[in-house]
Parts: structure tokens; C-alpha cells; sequence
């Protein structure tokens, strides 16, 4: 069981797994035919996690994601174990500007999933002006 030792988990100088916004999309994308089916397999929609406050959440989120604010490690890892994630898949952590993430990203990895951060955040995915669910 994880700690609430956050300086350990951001501290690290090992890299982290991390995606671009181009890449994220791809995993997004789907057609109508497509979403119609992958309405009946949720394994097909990939693990999106964000971390960011309920408030920036609202204000524009990808796709797909599901809310999970990232504040302390210990109570986030209780939160997440909560959420019945599939840790045989991985888990794409987005926050705003990749800070946040790196946290969460390393308190996953530390209870076994395969957790990537977006590069650049939300910030990143704007940039680019890819879609967003609000």
C-alpha cells in the first residue's frame, strides 16, 4: 500500500511513460458505425483519466475521461481503487500542463497499472484544438 509521501512519487528522477496529443486522439477517434459498437465494449475505449480540480474538469475534459482529482497520493489511490479501473490496460493521466499528472501517473504505477502521462496536458490537446466533452 502506497504512502502519503507525495515528494517521493514527484521526486524520482526516472522518466514517465507519456503520450502526445496526437497519439491520444487516435485512440479517440472513432466513426458512427464504430461507436455504436464500442458502446457494448467499454474494453475498445481507452482508460482516460483526469486529474485535474472538478471546476477545470467542467470547463472542457476529452472524450471519454473520467474525473479524478489529484491531490494527495494515498486518498487518490483509495479513490481510484474505487473506480474498478482494468489494470490489465493502460491508464492515460491528463491534468492541465503534465504537473499534476506526474503525481498520479507514479501512484498508479505504484499499485501495478501501466499509467501514462499526456504530454503537456490540456494545454497540449487545446494547442492543437482537439475536441472536448463538457
Amino acid at each position: 500500500r502506497l504512502g502519503c509521501c507525495w515528494w517521493c512519487l514527484c521526486s524520482c528522477g526516472d522518466e514517465l511513460p507519456e503520450i502526445e496529443a496526437k497519439d491520444l486522439l487516435a485512440l479517440t477517434k472513432t466513426d458512427e458505425k464504430e461507436d455504436i459498437s464500442r458502446m457494448n465494449d467499454s474494453q475498445a475505449l481507452p482508460q482516460i483519466l483526469d486529474v485535474r480540480n472538478g471546476f477545470e474538469y467542467r470547463g472542457g475534459h476529452i472524450r471519454g475521461a473520467r474525473h479524478c482529482q489529484y491531490l494527495l497520493p494515498c486518498d487518490f489511490v483509495s479513490r481510484v481503487e474505487a473506480m474498478s479501473l482494468d489494470a490489465g490496460r493502460p491508464v492515460y493521466v491528463i491534468c492541465l500542463s503534465a504537473h499534476r499528472s506526474i503525481g498520479a501517473v507514479r501512484a498508479l504505477q505504484s499499485i501495478g497499472f501501466d499509467a501514462r502521462h499526456l504530454r503537456g496536458g490540456m494545454q497540449a490537446w487545446r494547442k492543437e484544438k482537439y475536441p472536448e466533452s463538457k
